[in-house]
């Protein structure tokens, strides 16, 4: 897995929490360089997965015209309140995977909370998010991306929990 499969897929505006109540969209950004197809989806992963069957839950993608040659295209991933997870001291992030089961873009985190108990403070109280941003050019499209780095902590462990991936840039290798 390389920096630049993370590429094909941006999601936008994901907020640091969403309420567990209610039903949640998500916006995506599908790059020029992802040719989408009808058994793509958009799930909902525990940061720290490592594979794509580690989804919560999931939801197709909506049916796609060819987008080749259109360059960017923004779409929605809806997910009902029914299906969401109900642990509220966790972290999750989305991810869009293609047809062949390859996580084609992953979100920054985010986790479920209360309206009374949202913030701009991020979510819950004992757990820490280290996010390390840098920036790759795609080369597809030349234009410079942000790719994230997700460490969580807890701070009442002396474990930290693995992070979601971690690249070495340049070579397209993973650790």
């Amino acid at each position: 897995l390389s920096v630049s499969t993370f590429l094909f897929v941006i999601f936008n505006n994901i907020p640091h929490s969403y309420p567990p109540s209610t039903s949640i969209t998500c916006d995506y950004t599908l790059t020029a360089g992802l040719q989408p197809n009808s058994r793509d989806w958009v799930g909902i992963f525990k940061v720290g997965w490592s594979t794509a069957k580690d989804y919560h839950t999931f939801v197709w993608t909506e049916p796609s015209p060819d987008v080749e040659g259109q360059g960017s295209v923004v779409r929605q991933a809806v997910f009902k309140e029914y299906y969401l997870p109900k642990d509220v001291i966790e972290f999750y992030q989305f991810c869009y995977v293609d047809s062949t089961g390859q996580v084609r873009g992953a979100s920054t985190p985010f986790c479920f909370k209360n309206t009374e108990e949202q913030s701009t403070e991020g979510c819950p109280d004992d757990t820490d998010l280290l996010v390390i941003t840098t920036q790759v050019l795609n080369t597809e499209s030349g234009k410079e991306i942000n790719v994230f780095f997700f460490f969580p902590e807890n701070k009442h462990s002396s474990l930290q929990t693995s992070c979601v991936f971690s690249c070495t840039i340049g070579t397209g290798g993973t650790e």
